[in-house]
């Protein structure tokens, strides 16, 4: 499964329980039975997800969800833990667990 299809399937989920709102738009989604339309929920981002978009999170505001999602580790350098030999490794994919933010939870980054 792809992260978007991760955070989507959590969205829907959190918009169920009353969590996140709605954005009032509808988008259809593929089931088994077929096609259908559901309330779009609001979006949801890292922390550094919504300052790469230009928004900070709000002081005091708590994750409203946390859950894994896939991330590349990068391939590097490092020393084995056993030995304190130097050793490369090639980069993969790993489940992470990361914490979200709501778009009622942030404010757009003035620039100055």
């Amino acid at each position: 499964m792809k992260n978007a299809d991760i955070i989507l399937k959590e969205r829907l989920r959190l918009m169920k329980e009353g969590v996140l709102g709605s954005t009032g738009n509808v988008i259809k989604i593929e089931t088994e039975d077929g096609e259908k339309e559901v309330p779009e929920p609001l979006q949801i981002h890292t922390y550094a997800g919504w300052l790469d978009l230009g928004y900070r999170v709000c002081h005091g505001q708590h994750a409203i969800a946390n859950f894994p999602v896939w991330k590349m580790r990068p391939a590097g350098k490092g020393k084995d833990k056993k030995t304190g030999a130097e050793i490369s490794y090639e980069g993969k994919m790993m489940m992470v667990k990361a914490f979200w933010f709501s778009s009622d939870q942030v404010e757009r980054i003035n620039a100055q």
